[in-house]
């Protein structure tokens, strides 16, 4: 009878310690996948590796080294995949997330130095422009191979407000046709792309206009459903200091293979040696521009007039709008300042500032990154990196608070751009 009694007590203790471990290990798939659902790469441009973090959880969740010198920014570019852009090397890193780990899964050999990349998700194409030459590399996304290289490959350094990298960002017009940005000779030329089948892939340049000062990228319009709308685009203009010439929006319209010039906004209320941008904001009510400069102010400009409406007071630099739709504000990067700006994006009108950088001026760097991103589930979470410091930085827009702070690489690292991902599988 003992024994039978011992048979039935250890059988029992082996159901509930069966059931916990199960139990356990439910609740460690939930709380991966919660901690998992979202995450935020930054690179830190100190020590060729990326931060990987979960926002809403504010941890960081691991480190990746990169192949390539000098990491900075960081696209997603399909799925749980994105390209890291090693600046000073002469390829792209690939990182990759399996559901389960995040791993660098190799390199993307280029013939040139790498500035950005964009996605074009209607092709799974990625564009990829140079550092030092006006040139444009196709990637083949599926593949994670170059199927051709466009522009100028003469070395020529540009001369205006934005630096030494020969282009501006990559800009996809449509699934087939893209503008690489001559940041050194101040043009803007359009390219086609087509997959012959049997021949391979056919880039060609269509057409090429001249711009002011140098464009630093184009934007579109939000959510545009009509043709005319769908190819009217927005260029940062971003002035030239040294000439006297101020920064300004330029408006063009692309039909068939030709660029149209069809309006300009420039930026006026301070001396052009004071001033200089780098990027606009498109306000999701697809009538405003923001586009902050260099001496500290908003300008905010109507896209159909191309007037300037009224301005905002920033900081130093100001370079970023982040909008948040769900919250009535927007948020305002400024590189050279410890505090970034709220603004009340219906009135467009100052709302506060909030401190979360150590130094206005770290040596050489800039205080804040270019990266920033609202918390899609949640209205004014908005989540920020402290570039010099190495922190990572959560603030509700909502009360002008910093919440939560992340300290990454033990205040060694320079976390200065990167990408988020709200949707990761």
């Amino acid at each position: 009878m003992n024994a039978i009694k011992s048979y039935f007590r250890l059988s029992v203790i082996f159901k509930v310690t069966q059931i916990s471990i199960i139990f356990g290990f439910l609740s460690s798939i939930s709380i991966a996948a919660h901690a998992l659902d979202a995450v935020a790469y930054y690179s830190d441009k100190n020590s060729n590796r990326i931060f990987i973090i979960d926002p809403r959880n504010m941890s960081l969740v691991d480190e990746i080294t990169t192949a390539g010198d000098d990491p900075y920014p960081i696209d997603k570019v399909s799925g749980n995949k994105v390209y890291v852009t090693t600046r000073e090397s002469e390829s792209l890193d690939i990182v990759n997330y399996d559901g389960i780990n995040f791993s660098n899964t190799g390199v993307i050999p280029l013939t040139h130095k790498p500035r950005s990349v964009t996605y074009n998700p209607s092709a799974n194409l990625a564009a990829v422009s140079g550092t030092k030459k006006a040139v444009m590399s196709i990637i083949d996304v599926s593949t994670d191979t170059v199927i051709g290289t466009v522009g100028n490959t003469t070395v020529q350094a540009p001369s205006d407000f934005g630096g030494s990298l020969a282009t501006g960002h990559p800009f996809w017009v449509d699934s087939d046709q893209f503008l690489l940005i001559d940041r050194a000779r101040r043009e803007v030329h359009l390219y086609k792309i087509k997959n012959t089948g049997w021949s391979g892939w056919k880039i060609r340049k269509q057409h090429t206009i001249s711009t002011p000062t140098s464009i630093h990228h184009f934007s579109g319009v939000p959510n545009a459903t009509s043709y005319f709308q769908k190819r009217i685009f927005y260029g940062m203009a971003e002035g030239a200091p040294n000439e006297g010439k101020q920064p300004s929006v330029e408006r063009i319209f692309i039909t068939g293979n030709r660029i149209y010039k069809i309006g300009s906004a420039i930026l006026e209320g301070a001396p052009a040696s004071d001033m200089g941008s780098h990027h606009l904001g498109m306000h999701p009510n697809k009538v405003h521009i923001y586009a902050g400069s260099k001496e500290g102010i908003v300008h905010v400009i109507n896209r159909y007039t191309m007037n300037t409406l009224t301005k905002i007071p920033a900081g130093a630099n100001s370079g970023h709008t982040t909008f948040n739709a769900a919250s009535g504000i927007a948020t305002q990067t400024n590189h050279r300042d410890d505090f970034m700006t709220l603004i009340d994006m219906n009135s467009h009108a100052l709302i506060n500032t909030v401190t979360i950088a150590s130094s206005p001026t770290p040596s050489g760097n800039l205080a804040q990154s270019h990266t920033t991103s609202f918390d899609p589930q949640n209205a004014g979470v908005y989540y920020t990196a402290a570039a010099d410091d190495g922190n990572y930085v959560e603030v509700d827009a909502v009360s002008g608070a910093v919440t939560r702070t992340l300290p990454l690489g033990l205040d060694t690292s320079y976390t200065i751009q990167g990408t988020y991902n709200w949707n990761l599988q």
